[in-house]
Order: structure tokens, then sequence, then C-alpha cells
């Protein structure tokens, strides 16, 4: 699915939202990465910041684009098996140009800072986990019923930091490749967030 900014407007894809209230692990509130999604007029606040979220750069569309897959959705069990981006149905021909950028921000800002990225995850309810490799790994729900795990590797004297994104298998079920690019970028941004609130 190419990205087409005109089909993803409120008007196009309320019917579709407002379908979340109570449902795909929603109460009666849409929230996520300290965001909220209001269910009335399609705008969404940014709860970290208490200020409305920015609308420049398709970031509404794009959040619409997500969330509608995912209401379109049906729960199923999380399988506890990690993918990356490329292993996502449809990624071998996806480009990954979104996941990268997400790697190059968060090794950017917390590259050499593992206890800063597990302090902006927790912001965001997520939580410090143990994935047999790496230096730190933190997972968090960007939706209620997808997971994702980051796991930062620190520099050493041969190799430089390095970060990986991973994915419950189950993440295909709810979002095309595409789509998990848009909501692995907008994590990164919102740990980028809440990292500058941690000061």
């Amino acid at each position: 699915m190419m990205f087409a900014q005109e089909k993803w407007t409120w008007e196009n894809c309320k019917e579709d939202l407002r379908r979340l209230r109570g449902r795909m692990g929603f109460g009666e509130e849409v929230r996520f990465l300290g965001l909220r999604l209001s269910l009335e007029d399609g705008t969404i606040y940014d709860e970290l910041r208490n200020r409305p979220y920015p609308k420049e750069q398709l970031r509404w569309e794009r959040i619409y684009c997500f969330l509608t897959s995912y209401a379109r959705a049906e729960p199923v069990p999380e399988t506890s098996r990690l993918i990356t981006h490329k292993q996502l149905k449809g990624g071998e021909y996806c480009p990954d140009a979104a996941t990268e950028r997400s790697k190059s921000l968060l090794l950017q800002r917390f590259g050499s800072r593992g206890e800063r990225l597990v302090k902006a995850a927790r912001l965001l309810g997520g939580s410090e986990v143990k994935v047999g490799y790496g230096d730190y790994a933190v997972r968090l729900r960007p939706l209620p019923l997808i997971p994702l795990t980051i796991v930062l590797t620190l520099a050493d004297e041969e190799f430089p930091a390095s970060m990986e994104i991973l994915f419950d298998e189950s993440v295909s079920h709810y979002l095309g490749a595409e789509e998990v690019g848009m909501l692995t970028a907008l994590t990164a941004e919102r740990l980028k967030d809440a990292d500058e609130l941690l000061g």
C-alpha cells in the first residue's frame, strides 16, 4: 500500500476509528504513546507536553492510516516470536527506510545512554526487558496489542553502537509493512520527546 495523504483524513477514517472505543485493547479513550485521539472530531492531543499534537509533516494522516488498519483487525494471541521489519509479511518488498530512520534517531539520542532509553520508555508505559543480547532492551506497546522491542548494544573497541527494533510476529495481523514503519517512526519520535522532557 502506497501512502496517499488525501485518503487519510478524519472524514474518511472516522467510522473505522470510532470502532476502537472499547476494542483492540483501548478503553473509552484512544490513548497511545502519550497521545490521545478524540473520537468526536479526530484531534490529537499530546499528553506528554500538555498541548495539541502538531499536524505538520502529515503526522495526523499517518496516525489515522495505521489506526484504521488496526481498527479493522480482530485480536489474535501474541506468538512471543520476535521478528525484524524485513521478516514482516511484505517487508521483503517494502523499503525499510522508516525503520532505518527510526534506528538512526534512537542511536543518535540514546547510543551511549542506555539508562536514558529505559527512563524514556517508562514514561511511555514501557519497561526494561531481557532478550539474551545487547546491553539494554525495552519493550513498549505503541498500540495496546502490538509490542515493540528496542535493543541497544553499546559501542566497544571493535564495533560502533547498534540499535535493533523487533516486533512480535503477530504484528502482521494488524498492520502492513508500510504501516509498521509509520508506527515505528512515531515510537522513536515519542521516545525522543520523552527524553527531552526528562531534561
